[in-house]
């Protein structure tokens, strides 16, 4: 089913709105219980009797239950609409390396038959600068597809993309085909990709030339690992220690949210995530153990 149809069939729910009416609708019961028991208590004395006392209690307990289980849902219920999302961006970045593949494969013949005219023509010299620049393209895309993780791939070529258009030079390498990951291929397309769009937001602040984004994915029989080496600026000692805490930031209120969710998945896999600043680079290292 193509993406954008699949995006159609299906509509997201509000989950504020939704979080918000359970919650409301729980501590609304507690709220008439209280008033109820607290008229019986006032007109009939015979109330605090021990029947009556006791399904009172349970009827409290039960209604207590119903807020807590209302809160775990409604953090579920985020923690789901969080993880759609994800689902669709890497679904989103699929589609597209396929469809950077379909016109490459269809403008091949074309290329093909420039080349083939300019050496009948003995324009030797302009053929070698003809194929010198349609092979920039073809290598942009050839230089990520070394793993045997589709959607790592897609990433990849999305993020190579992202730093040529802000003049970024994006080094990757790979030395693990990525296969049988502990961690579902869009949760590590999460992961990488807060990574990198973070260490490309760093870069920024730089101002001069000369930015470098590296990145390198290996295994051993053990686990697999990984970097987001990038030489921008040095994360401030004042912030170091909650680096991976959530709202923590140095571009301003209301973000920060990115390590911690890098954090969050890694961990929930047995796996963790370490900052280093090594001369001038800054280098994010994630390990995921195989067993």
């Amino acid at each position: 089913m193509k993406l954008s149809r699949w995006k159609n069939r299906r509509k997201k729910p509000d989950v504020q709105k939704v979080s918000g009416a359970i919650i409301i609708f729980a501590f609304v019961e507690l709220l008439l219980l209280a008033v109820v028991v607290m008229q019986s208590v006032m007109q009939d004395a015979s109330f605090l009797s021990v029947p009556r006392l006791t399904a009172a209690i349970a009827l409290s307990a039960l209604i207590v239950f119903d807020v807590v289980s209302a809160i775990y849902t409604a953090r579920a219920l985020r923690l789901w609409r969080q993880n759609v999302d994800a689902v669709q961006e890497a679904l989103t970045t699929v589609e597209k390396l396929n469809g950077t593949l379909r016109a490459q494969r269809h403008d091949f013949l074309n290329h093909l038959q420039v080349v083939s005219g300019l050496i009948e023509m003995q324009e030797f010299s302009e053929a070698s600068d003809y194929i010198q620049r349609i092979s920039g393209d073809i290598q942009n895309v050839s230089r990520v597809l070394r793993t045997k993780n589709a959607a790592v791939n897609a990433l990849l070529q999305a993020k190579y993309a992202m730093c040529q258009n802000r003049g970024i030079a994006f080094d990757v390498v790979i030395r693990s085909a990525l296969e049988q990951l502990p961690i579902e291929d869009w949760q590590m397309c999460r992961v990488l990709s807060n990574l990198i769009d973070n260490a490309a937001e760093a870069m920024k602040e730089k101002g001069d030339g000369g930015h470098v984004l590296r990145l390198v994915l290996q295994e051993d029989a053990a686990a697999f690992y990984f970097r987001v080496e990038n030489n921008g600026p040095e994360v401030p000692h004042d912030i170091l220690p909650a680096i991976f805490n959530a709202g923590i930031s140095t571009k301003g209120e209301g973000r920060g949210m990115g390590l911690s969710i890098v954090r969050q998945v890694m961990r929930s896999c047995g796996g963790d995530i370490s900052y280093e600043r090594n001369g001038e680079w800054t280098v994010f290292s994630g390990v995921l153990p195989k067993a």
